[in-house]
């Protein structure tokens, strides 16, 4: 006779795959900045077609600002990055840590521009429409600008420069909604986004 807990394994199958979902491999702090919300964009020197759901990779290796790094940076945000950086508990690496949504990518010099308009006191609705329109053989539209401005507006409110803390390209992966797993999932990274089997448990 099979034992019961025999028979309620033998009904319930093989395991369930898990999702296959993209990944980022990241530098930390970076990597926590990103799942945590504080870092709302990821500069990488490609682009990619994919939008949608990336999770992020805390790569091996840190990456700790160095002094002159820090030094063209606003001393609000410095001090925002050290506090992170010095968090008990931060910087897991060599592991899955969470997700953003991937929304859009945009080159640099379309924040640059949007943050001078900010900088002089432009009402968007005066400058993002014909910003549009000039950079329209770039694929700009007046929803893609006007996220873009939604995003560098809070770091650009707190003075000349202060965006470029965290914006540097050259080009701007813009995310949002970000997802902190309860318990990372340790693997190695790999190179550009690549793709993972979420254990089935995991959203």
């Amino acid at each position: 006779m099979i034992p019961p807990s025999s028979r309620r394994a033998s009904r319930s199958g093989p395991p369930r795959p898990g999702r296959v979902v993209r990944v980022l491999s990241v530098h930390q702090p970076w990597a926590d900045g990103l799942c945590l919300g504080w870092k709302p964009v990821e500069n990488r020197t490609w682009q990619t077609p994919y939008r949608g759901r990336i999770y992020i990779h805390a790569t091996r290796l840190e990456s700790r600002p160095r002094p002159e790094q820090l030094a063209a940076r606003a001393p609000e945000v410095i001090a925002e990055i050290l506090a992170h950086w010095n968090r008990p508990g931060a910087r897991q690496t060599g592991a899955i840590l969470g997700s953003v949504e991937l929304v859009d990518i945009v080159p640099l010099g379309w924040v640059r521009e949007i943050d001078r308009q900010i900088q002089a006191g432009t009402p968007p609705h005066l400058f993002l429409p014909p910003l549009a329109q000039h950079w329209v053989h770039a694929g700009a539209t007046l929803e893609r600008l006007t996220r873009v401005e939604q995003q560098i507006r809070p770091l650009s409110e707190r003075g000349p420069g202060q965006v470029f803390s965290l914006f540097l390209g050259p080009e701007c992966w813009l995310v949002e909604q970000p997802r902190l797993l309860p318990r990372p999932i340790f693997t190695k990274g790999k190179l550009n986004l690549w793709r993972f089997e979420l254990p089935p448990h995991v959203e």
